[in-house]
């Protein structure tokens, strides 16, 4: 699995002296609060007051019919989710000074928390570039710059655990569009 989780929890477990299922535990939920929030700032800049009635809601991560990612073992696809979050975050700041180096980041921490987010994100900025050049009906340059840059660095960052994930995950366990009826126990 990726490492982001796993780094985490072990140096959280050294800094503080609890086991490592425990900081693991404690982790994924703080990375679901941490997301909660940061959506909350991405809805703040749209309404204020719409932001303000969200946030209650995602109170409802907890919930019972909701708490399987946590009860069930889907630790790192919750801090994926979070990163996923982030690059909604990013695209809502993309005119920050050096905005690229926030998409580096996400981008290479949503990969290596749990890949499938970082497709996603991928998928989510490819339509974003394009719904920007058709909305303005001009090609921008420097949104194109900006991406460029973050893909570079995150290409960087995760270079080594992309051989990892392409010669190990990939042969083992090949993507396919199927349906399961029943398990094998």
């Amino acid at each position: 699995y990726p490492p982001v989780l796993y780094h985490l929890s072990v140096i959280l477990s050294h800094l503080s002296g609890m086991e490592v299922y425990d900081t693991i535990y404690f982790i994924a939920f703080f990375f679901a609060a941490l997301a909660s929030l940061v959506l909350y700032l991405v809805i703040r800049q749209f309404n204020k007051n719409a932001a303000l009635i969200s946030l209650p809601f995602s109170l409802l991560v907890f919930s019972s019919g909701l708490y399987t990612g946590f009860a069930w073992g889907h630790w790192p696809t919750l801090l994926g989710q979070f990163f996923l979050i982030c690059i909604f975050w990013y695209t809502s700041r993309i005119d920050l000074k050096k905005s690229f180096i926030f998409l580096g980041i996400f981008i290479s921490a949503a990969f290596m928390t749990h890949t499938s987010e970082a497709l996603f994100a991928a998928f989510y900025l490819f339509l974003f570039f394009i719904a920007h050049c058709i909305l303005d009906k001009k090609f921008k340059l420097d949104l194109l710059k900006n991406l460029a840059i973050g893909a570079c660095i995150s290409l960087t960052v995760t270079f080594y655990y992309f051989i990892i994930f392409k010669l190990v995950w990939v042969p083992r366990q090949p993507f396919e569009f199927a349906v399961s009826r029943a398990w094998d126990n």
